[in-house]
């Protein structure tokens, strides 16, 4: 980033021009940083929620259970199995134990991206308040 604002420093367009593309940039690593947020605190929401399956050792008592944000209906638990969802509409059939160490990879890989975006959004910050300092220095003069 910083060859590319040296070259054009004396040039106020132009810095104001790649000013807007990091700014569209950053905007955007910032919705994947908050998308990915809610991803991480489903997946913990998930794992604790299978980790209590074995306090529902009583099969005969309903549950309630959400099927969506506004809707929750009565279940019975009838056997342990777990349907996890791969996406495009499969599922794979998968015991507690499993089930979390997938759940662990994926809360591992979803933080591993969270830091590297964190990682392109500080840089991000920081080109966007040198382009700032650069601009007000031309229009000072």
């Amino acid at each position: 980033m910083d060859n590319d604002l040296n070259k054009i420093e004396s040039n106020p367009e132009a810095l104001a021009y790649i000013g807007e593309q990091y700014k569209a940039q950053y905007e955007l690593v910032v919705r994947q940083v908050d998308r990915l947020i809610t991803e991480l605190n489903s997946i913990k929401s998930i794992k604790e929620t299978v980790k209590s399956i074995d306090t529902l050792k009583d099969y005969d008592k309903a549950i309630l259970m959400p099927i969506d944000n506004k809707i929750m209906i009565n279940i019975k638990i009838v056997d342990n199995k777990i349907l996890y969802n791969l996406g495009s509409g499969y599922f794979i059939e998968m015991n507690k134990e499993d089930l979390l160490k997938k759940l662990e990879e994926d809360e591992k890989d979803v933080k591993s991206s969270i830091e590297k975006l964190s990682k392109s959004k500080k840089e991000l910050e920081e080109a966007l308040s040198y382009i700032d300092l650069k601009l007000r220095q031309l229009v000072n003069k």
